[in-house]
């Protein structure tokens, strides 16, 4: 009898009686509990991708944005078959290649997606072909970038604070008196 357990809902079962998926690094899978898991990788890096679009436009470019219109953009792009990961890499060669400045038309959106979405995939796609996983060390340098920003700020109680002056409304009042 064969038992193993599964790493995902954590109970064992028999694996010649149940319905499997594996072995995978040596650990097998419910059938339900693989497709669940799957799920939510796919789900956890589109939202990595989203982050990944927000931390480009927010400490690469160092640009204001309209969050509101950027999300109903994506959405938008989304119905219409695009991905997350070709969003952000449409927006990556856009304004590499075109700067900063050309922000300004864009009104705190995304609108050239719609635009440079095929060039910027025959872009990357030739790159990648070309020196295999460029993209992903695209990836992980805004990973990176992202860390990097956090500063740990320490207080030092040795500083003394400085006195605030004290303001005497009373002598204000007896000088413009006394000019008057």
């Amino acid at each position: 009898m064969a038992k193993v357990k599964c790493p995902v809902c954590g109970e064992e079962f028999n694996k010649e009686k149940t319905e499997y998926v594996g072995p995978i690094k040596r650990r097998y899978y419910h059938k339900e509990c693989w497709e669940k898991f799957n799920n939510l990788k796919e789900e956890q890096t589109d939202e990595m991708y989203k982050r990944h679009i927000t931390d480009y436009l927010s400490r690469v470019l160092k640009v204001s944005y309209n969050w509101y219109l950027i999300d109903k953009q994506i959405n938008n792009y989304l119905k219409e078959g695009k991905t997350l990961k070709g969003i952000f890499f449409t927006l990556k060669y856009y304004y590499d290649k075109n700067g900063k400045e050309a922000w300004e038309k864009g009104y705190g959106g995304i609108g050239i997606v719609e635009y440079y979405y095929d060039e910027a995939k025959e872009y990357w796609t030739d790159i990648e072909l070309r020196k295999c996983g460029s993209c992903e060390l695209i990836v992980q340098q805004i990973q990176s970038l992202k860390e990097a920003e956090k500063k740990e700020i320490k207080y030092n109680p040795i500083q003394k604070k400085k006195k605030k002056e004290e303001i005497n409304f009373d002598e204000i009042l007896k000088e413009d008196e006394l000019d008057s």
